[in-house]
């Protein structure tokens, strides 16, 4: 939810939610990041993989980039709009409700999708 990305640096960290790790029990989460440009149609989707170890998650490779052109969205100036979905990404249409331009980083700690467990994450950014 960007203007058009620009690379700066590689490996800046983007803290984007807190996980409830005693509910995981899988060792591995594959995990989608999607940037939505401002001006584009379609958005970069970052595809990755996640180890677990002890209180943390880390790559366990590179994340693979692309275009999905699967995905089609427009921006007002407040809100991103999915008009078409035809990606295996699970549940991206219902929680495209929640996605906002207002600068923050929303995550939910437990499924279910529901808008009043939305929660800010508030780490900041840092380049390793």
């Amino acid at each position: 939810m960007t203007k058009k990305p620009i690379p700066l640096r590689r490996n800046i960290n983007v803290p984007v939610g807190y996980l409830p790790g005693k509910q995981l029990v899988e060792d591995l989460l594959h995990g989608e990041l999607l940037i939505f440009s401002q001006g584009e149609k379609h958005p970069v989707n970052y595809s990755f993989y996640l180890v677990g170890e002890d209180t943390y998650f880390y790559p366990e490779k590179r994340p693979v980039g692309s275009i999905n052109q699967q995905i089609t969205y427009t921006m007002s100036s407040s809100q991103i709009k999915i008009i078409n979905n035809e990606s295996n990404i699970m549940k991206l249409s219902e929680c495209s409700t929640f996605f906002s331009l207002d600068g923050e980083r929303y995550y939910l700690k437990n499924p279910g999708y529901n808008i009043k467990e939305i929660e800010v994450c508030n780490a900041p950014v840092y380049v390793k």
